[in-house]
């Protein structure tokens, strides 16, 4: 948003790179999903965060005393220790939840399509971050009461709920950065309402078992990248149909486009706005050459 709003992208090559977004967003939840792991084979039991998150916090704390040319690496390696730790302790405090019948009862609810997608939406929406939620629908499932058919819903409907964030960045951005902002919640609205016709429409025909069985952090984290790689794969021939969409829903109108130059977006991304600010500062210079 803040890179169209500027006028550094345009807004079709914007496009891509919110499918690119929703793929890599996945990654998260593929590395909470190690908490999952439980065997007694010695090199899984060593892939398993409380047995290596300790080591990574060590020698993240060794590098932040000992190099300051280092401390972008040992944030990175403390960063995630504290994320598999804190995985670990949500998973632990949510195991009393299994025995209680009033959270079975409310699980079940979930297996209702409708209440399933705005369950996942709106807590999605108010934490501001799908990673966040899929990690706390992960640690729900250590518990065993989750089953596919209650997660798949809320799957979806997290994937629509992280769109908040892109619409709030864009209030007050002009309108191709509004745009952006409308391809990704169309991107995940679309998405969800064919890959839910589809699996309910598969799940009438063949009346699948699975979905009553519970589902694990792994399992999660397989349905969320299966999604938005099948969604990218389905609508990356359609990106103009996508920004035709966006430009209807954010028409233009008689007011001259307003890039903002200096936009503070761009400081989530330091080279970039050092650059920009380099280039207006060339600019200025240039300007005053002239009136010279």
């Amino acid at each position: 948003v803040g890179f169209v709003n500027s006028g550094i992208m345009q807004l079709k090559q914007a496009i891509s790179v919110v499918m690119g977004a929703n793929i890599g967003t996945t990654v998260t939840a593929w590395l909470l999903s190690l908490t999952g792991i439980q065997a007694d084979s010695f090199l899984l039991t060593i892939l398993k965060p409380t047995t290596f998150s300790p080591v990574l916090a060590f020698v993240g704390i060794i590098m932040l005393m000992g190099s300051k040319r280092r401390r972008d690496v040992a944030g990175i390696l403390l960063g995630f220790a504290v994320l598999m730790f804190g995985m670990e302790q949500m998973s632990g405090s949510v195991k009393g939840l299994a025995h209680m019948p009033e959270f079975t009862r409310l699980m079940v609810l979930f297996t209702n399509p409708i209440f399933g997608v705005l369950a996942g939406a709106v807590i999605t929406a108010i934490i501001q971050s799908s990673s966040a939620s899929v990690g706390i629908l992960q640690a729900i499932a250590n518990t065993g009461v989750l089953s596919y058919g209650a997660a798949f819903p809320i799957i979806m409907g997290q994937n629509i709920g992280t769109c908040a964030t892109a619409i709030i960045s864009a209030i007050g951005a002009n309108r191709n950065a509004k745009r952006v902002a409308a391809v990704h919640l169309l991107f995940n609205l679309i998405g969800t309402v064919v890959f839910m016709s589809v699996f309910y429409a598969l799940e009438g025909i063949f009346h699948f078992d699975f979905i009553y069985s519970p589902i694990s952090a792994f399992g999660i984290a397989v349905t969320h990248t299966t999604f938005n790689v099948l969604a990218t794969i389905m609508m990356y021939p359609f990106m103009s149909a996508l920004e035709w969409l966006a430009r209807k829903l954010v028409p233009d109108d008689k007011k001259a486009e307003r890039f903002v130059l200096l936009d503070e977006r761009l400081l989530n991304t330091p080279p970039v706005a050092i650059q920009q600010g380099r280039r207006l500062a060339v600019d200025m210079a240039q300007h005053a050459q002239q009136a010279c």
